[in-house]
């Protein structure tokens, strides 16, 4: 693929914008920036992201541009250009925007577009979690250029609104639980969850002494299991910390399943978890109280409550009255002390992608990115090892590493990704997977002498387009294993890396396209620059009368009209073939200049056939000759002109505007620049007096008079 320098430039602004967009989780603030991002990428008059409302119609949350204000209670129908990109997954662009305008806008909204006037306008959705949640849209005066850049755009827009959006839930979770803390201030106080428990045990005992209690929770990774996380000391030793399945604890899974207290004066005939009990405490009466309401991570229920007691007599209604009640405060204290302990979680898993996105972002050098992605990476995941392995149909190659320990790797070293089942499972499904060590014994030494005392390992596929490119492997040597929650905090270093990945390695490869064009360029200079010194020599020489007197006709004083006219009747068969219309005005005065008449019409060549390629249909070209003290000959076309950050470039060589509806146009990059050397040769010059966006341009060839 060949990208253009401009292309480069984008990219390397990415990173900014990546950072930018990152650098907030206020949603309303990210989707301002997305608007922005749009808008300035694009080279817009307005960009817009549109969300549905509580319609369902797509209608304006970020917004930035000309007459921005005009836009705000714009609302598009499923008719219009949005919605199509949004049901097709992909852009949707038109050339002429008016007659959609006219067609699929509501009435209200027509006129926002008819006063604009908006000329062309592309739309790409915007996925959150696979799914499509909206649409960024760019609107221009005049042709939008890049839908490459808006496709980047959205990517990074949608991994920037995932994470605001996350935080606005989560910060609106937080300030309901505020409001309740203040309700309930007078019989618990905010702490942790495990602080929170224990109290639980305490005042259990002195609001019923004589009856265990045991708190039970169900982990988000583990909803088929209950894992007790407090006891009152009898029952302490043998259950806090242990986790069982619903099927041993049937009463536990019927009380969470049905929402309400279960009693039975027949416990240990009931549960086989009672013979872990009855070790310590005989128990045979229970009344176990499911905890908690729906959790944002799925779970149902928070636990149970649970109380024991020795014999088969029935707790009392007063006991019954005192242990509902009381499940009732410890319910509201744990399901507040819960939902604040995965606010804090998941805002400290949000502050790691934003610091990993502004790290990683931070170069430009795919190896460097790489060393990056996997310190960070090992730190976030308290891992003692990294590796990341590029993806190469059915291998993984190992790209490099980072061991706390400075235990070797081996760059380079290709893996089957079907010997290894935790791999084949992570690259497959295209979700994190976590499990025990890899096998080592199916890899060659030094590798699994390195990786013989991995335990743990977290393995993370890089998706960029659905397609697996990359796979990032934590390690652990000793325990804790990683856990489920884990793979968040990874999933979101994986969003970030990818990106930064591929960014780099498209910004090293625009860097080695225009190395080779230089290499190509010096040696050229280089196998022609000892022939043309001779040659200068000898010019230089005769024009000094170091060889005689030359001939008068030798100083190439040429009538400018005439170089004019010879340009035009050259380009006229193309014109009349592309239906243009070619126009001239001429002095009546002859126009004496001083230079060659070939490369004059040269140059003049390249200004015509340029402004017949880039041009509107139907296109007319002006050639205009000054006489005077300053003799010049203008063309002026119709054209779409030339964007304003473009106008300084143009002249360079190799340099191409970067336009998907002109891609067709052949051309090097070199036609204008090699004008204006062959200009400035004849002591001339070349320049664009004046370009405006859908007006055209004007290029002036100046020459000394004769």
């Amino acid at each position: 693929m060949r990208l253009s320098s401009a292309r480069s430039e984008a990219l390397a602004a990415f990173n900014e914008i990546s950072t930018r967009l990152g650098a907030s989780l206020d949603l309303d603030e990210t989707l301002l920036a997305v608007a922005r991002a749009a808008t300035q990428v694009l080279e817009a008059d307005i960009g817009a992201i549109f969300l549905p409302d509580a319609e369902g119609k797509l209608a304006v949350r970020g917004l930035y541009g000309e007459r921005s204000r005009a836009w705000r209670d714009l609302h598009l129908n499923s008719r219009g250009l949005n919605a199509r990109a949004l049901g097709a997954g992909k852009v949707a662009r038109v050339e002429d925007y008016v007659p959609i305008a006219e067609a699929d806008l509501e009435l209200a909204s027509r006129r926002v577009i008819l006063d604009e006037p908006i000329h062309s306008a592309m739309a790409v959705p915007v996925r959150r979690r696979g799914a499509g949640v909206g649409t960024i849209g760019v609107y221009r005066r005049v042709d939008i250029e890049d839908e490459y850049l808006l496709n980047l755009l959205s990517q990074q827009a949608g991994i920037a609104l995932d994470n605001a959006s996350a935080f606005a839930e989560l910060q609106s979770t937080r300030d309901r639980l505020q409001a309740l803390i203040d309700t309930t201030d007078a019989l618990w106080t905010q702490s942790s969850f495990e602080d929170v428990v224990k109290r639980v045990v305490d005042q259990a005992q002195r609001l019923l002494p004589g009856i265990a209690c045991l708190v039970g929770v169900v982990r988000a990774a583990e909803g088929d299991r209950i894992t007790f996380v407090a006891a009152t000391p009898g029952m302490a030793a043998s259950l806090q910390g242990s986790s069982h399945s619903f099927a041993q604890a049937p009463v536990v899974a019927r009380a969470l399943h049905e929402g309400k207290p279960i009693e039975t004066s027949n416990f240990s005939k009931l549960s086989p978890l009672s013979s872990s009990m009855q070790a310590v405490l005989p128990v045979d009466t229970a009344r176990v109280i499911p905890l908690g309401e729906a959790l944002p991570d799925g779970r149902r229920r928070l636990g149970v409550l649970g109380f024991y007691r020795e014999g088969t007599r029935p707790f009392s209604p007063e006991q019954r009255m005192l242990m509902d009640e009381f499940a009732k405060r410890v319910s509201v204290s744990l399901h507040r002390a819960e939902l604040l302990r995965l606010a804090e979680s998941t805002t400290a898993r949000l502050q790691t992608a934003i610091d990993v996105a502004a790290d990683i972002s931070a170069s430009l050098d795919p190896s460097e990115v790489i060393r990056r992605v996997l310190m960070r990476a090992v730190e976030a995941g308290k891992a003692d090892r990294g590796v990341l392995l590029r993806v190469e149909d059915a291998d993984t190659v190992v790209e490099d590493y980072h061991d706390s320990a400075g235990v070797r790797d081996l760059i380079g070293y290709r893996h089957r990704i079907a010997l290894q089942p935790l791999m084949r499972q992570a690259v497959r499904s295209r979700r994190p997977t976590i499990g025990g060590r890899y096998e080592v014994d199916r890899m060659e030494a030094p590798l699994n002498l390195s990786l013989a005392d991995v335990k743990h390992t977290a393995t993370i596929p890089l998706v960029l387009d659905g397609e697996v490119t990359a796979v990032l492997v934590l390690s652990r040597r000793q325990d804790p294993p990683f856990l489920p929650d884990d793979l968040v905090t990874f999933q979101l270093i994986a969003n970030q890396a990818v990106l930064a990945l591929r960014n780099a390695r498209l910004f090293a490869q625009a860097q080695a396209v225009t190395r080779a064009q230089s290499d190509f360029l010096n040696m050229a200079a280089h196998e022609l620059r000892t022939p043309l010194s001779v040659i200068a020599g000898y010019v230089s020489m005769m024009e000094d009368g170091t060889l005689g007197d030359v001939p008068g006709s030798w100083h190439l004083p040429i009538e400018l009209r005439e170089a004019a006219f010879t340009a035009l009747e050259r380009v006229e068969p193309r014109a009349n073939l592309l239906g243009a219309r070619l126009r001239h005005r001429f002095p009546e005065e002859p126009v004496q200049v001083s230079g060659d008449a070939e490369q004059v019409v040269r140059i003049l060549d390249n200004l015509l056939n340029n402004a017949l390629s880039y041009g509107s249909s139907p296109q007319e070209v002006t050639v205009t000759v000054h006489g005077g003290p300053e003799p010049r000959v203008e063309v002026r076309d119709q054209g779409q002109g030339i964007p304003a950050g473009e106008r300084d470039r143009i002249f360079e060589r190799f340099y191409r505007i970067e336009d998907p509806a002109r891609r067709h146009v052949p051309g090097t990059g070199l036609g204008l620049y090699i004008s204006r050397e062959l200009a400035s040769r004849m002591g001339g010059r070349l320049t664009l007096d004046r370009s405006l966006p859908g007006k055209g341009s004007t290029f002036s060839l100046r020459l000394p008079p004769a």
